[in-house]
């Protein structure tokens, strides 16, 4: 077991929950982290049930975005992949790998919660017990892990898997410790509202990139969905007020639905060292 080492002091705080910079792991994540077997046990019976409830209906809801910026994020990635075989780890509900299927990939998914993971199935994603099924090197021209990396104890562990398995790697994470997040945090009703029982760690553009430097992966593009703490430095404080929240997302999704692809994706590159998330494309190289 790593010992962990932090530098002095808190990032954020939250329920009780503290947020360290870890000089042994190069990032910032819970003191203490979560055992893995518990995290498990949370998200194969309680995940999206009880944290994301309604989620499903959701993604429906707002589909024709999530198609729009999915086909952004899949394009970049299929200039890196080798072949179109896609590993898709915590697949959720199955949407995206579905999606990816309708536009020529052959997917895979890796889902452990299981109502989630009968939903995939219903919208014929093949699921995987993934590492233990998977041969071994280069069997996935990709693989994804969107809002994955921050929920798992040992981020450079399953980044290491991954690059036993994939060529190309598709992430996403949030964003942390931003200039428009610590303004926003200054103004906010919620404190640290970003603070999260499900996130064990918290990446910047520096330590993601040292991570994936770490674990062998080369990052050959960058962006960022949109910097949503700005709304709460402009006064529209959604920490408290999901409906608020939700009115906002809305509005960003009907600006992004305006644009071209190559609009979107050049924007998204623009905003990379600001945005409320990290889309990063990888390629395996040597360690």
């Amino acid at each position: 077991m790593m010992r962990h080492v932090y530098a002095p002091g808190l990032l954020a705080t939250r329920n009780g929950l503290k947020v360290r910079h870890c000089l042994s792991c190069g990032y910032a994540h819970l003191d203490p982290v979560p055992k893995q077997e518990v995290l498990d046990r949370f998200y194969k019976g309680a995940f999206w049930q009880h944290k994301k409830p309604g989620a499903e209906a959701e993604i429906d809801r707002q589909l024709e975005w999530w198609h729009a910026v999915w086909g952004d994020w899949l394009s970049v990635l299929g200039e890196v992949a080798s072949r179109k075989t896609l590993l898709d780890i915590g697949c959720g509900f199955g949407h995206f790998p579905a999606f990816a299927r309708a536009k020529g990939w052959f997917t895979v998914g890796v889902e452990p919660n299981e109502e989630a993971a009968a939903k995939a199935k219903g919208r014929k994603v093949m699921l995987i017990d993934w590492p233990r099924s998977a041969p071994g090197r280069g069997r996935y021209g990709a693989a994804t892990a969107l809002w994955v990396l921050e929920h798992v104890a040992d981020p450079a562990e399953m980044l290491r898997m991954l690059w036993e398995d994939a060529g190309a790697l598709l992430l996403v994470v949030p964003n942390e410790f931003t200039d428009a997040q610590r303004l926003a945090n200054g103004v906010a009703a919620v404190h640290d509202w970003f603070v999260d029982e499900t996130h064990v760690n918290y990446f910047t553009k520096k330590t993601l990139w040292g991570l994936l430097t770490a674990t062998g992966w080369e990052i050959v593009w960058c962006g960022s969905t949109y910097s949503m703490e700005t709304h709460i430095s402009l006064g529209r404080d959604y920490t408290a007020n999901h409906a608020l929240g939700r009115e906002l997302h809305d509005t960003v999704r009907r600006i992004d639905l305006g644009w071209t692809r190559a609009e979107r994706l050049g924007a998204c590159a623009a905003r990379a060292d600001m945005g409320r998330d990290l889309i990063v494309v990888a390629r395996r190289v040597g360690l």
